[in-house]
């Protein structure tokens, strides 16, 4: 392993799958040393998910993985909380901005969201910030097993995050609604002149019709005092690309990952096919 560009392991993780692929080389163009995935047990129960996860995942990492190597974990909708914070409009300390984020969230949950842990973009001045909560018990579970095996955990995202980072610039519109559906949950991001007003998360079964895609995108833009007459739809579904809506009253753009490259090569668009297929 170069000291330069140490190894990197991408990790994947939905309420039915860990998917793991260890990569060697420079940024953008690792190259792949081995892949593998574990399905889960399906369990309501958060304890029983969580070490499920944690053991699925520290077993996959038992096979010869090198020392050092970096840990960058991707997590599906059904294990965040997801909001936008309002603009910055002087400067904080990250412990300032930390508190910020805490305090946004117990506004909206109450004291459950001192259970929590916090992600966020970086903090954009004067603009919105989408910002993340998970279960305290699996952050620390996933920290404890990097330490375990001395990996240098770098990041645990949702993934939603790399989704708006790798489709933001597409979005036009002035009012434009960013729609992926993943595992149980289908996250609306509302942006206005491409940049996030707000995000809704809303459960759904793991397979949509477009009936009851349409119900639900019906019910949250009139809760928002809106309708989808006119509004551009930007919908990202991997699991089932032909998903639509029934109003035709509506711009709807379908979404495509279009994956290329040699599969010996492993870069942030196989990244978030990864995702989409978890």
């Amino acid at each position: 392993m170069s000291a330069l560009w140490p190894d990197c392991i991408y990790v994947v993780i939905s309420p039915s799958r860990v998917a793991l692929v260890h990569t060697s080389g420079m940024p953008f163009g690792h190259k792949v040393i081995s892949e593998k995935s574990v399905n889960l047990q399906s369990s309501e129960d958060k304890a029983i998910i969580t070490s499920e996860i944690i053991k699925a995942l520290s077993d996959m990492l038992s096979q010869p993985i090198l020392q050092g190597a970096q840990l960058e974990i991707l997590l599906t909708s059904h294990f965040v909380r997801m909001e936008v914070l309002p603009p910055l409009t002087q400067a904080l300390k990250t412990e300032e901005q930390l508190r910020r984020t805490h305090l946004h969230f117990e506004r909206i949950y109450g004291a459950i969201a001192k259970q929590w842990r916090f992600c966020s973009h970086t903090v954009a001045f004067q603009q919105p910030t989408l910002v993340a909560a998970m279960d305290q018990a699996l952050l620390a579970g996933l920290q404890n097993v990097a330490d375990t095996h001395k990996l240098k955990l770098i990041s645990v995202e949702p993934g939603l995050m790399q989704m708006l980072k790798y489709w933001q610039k597409r979005l036009s519109g002035p009012k434009a609604k960013f729609i992926f559906v993943d595992q149980f949950c289908c996250s609306i991001v509302h942006l206005i002149n491409n940049r996030i007003a707000f995000v809704s998360q809303l459960p759904c079964k793991n397979t949509l019709t477009p009936e009851e895609l349409q119900t639900l995108l019906q019910r949250e833009v009139i809760s928002q005092g809106e309708s989808l007459q006119g509004k551009d739809l930007y919908l990202f579904s991997p699991k089932n690309p032909s998903l639509s809506v029934v109003s035709s009253g509506v711009k709807l753009h379908q979404l495509r990952l279009e994956v290329t490259e040699s599969t010996a090569r492993f870069t942030r668009t196989r990244l978030l096919k990864l995702l989409g297929d978890a």
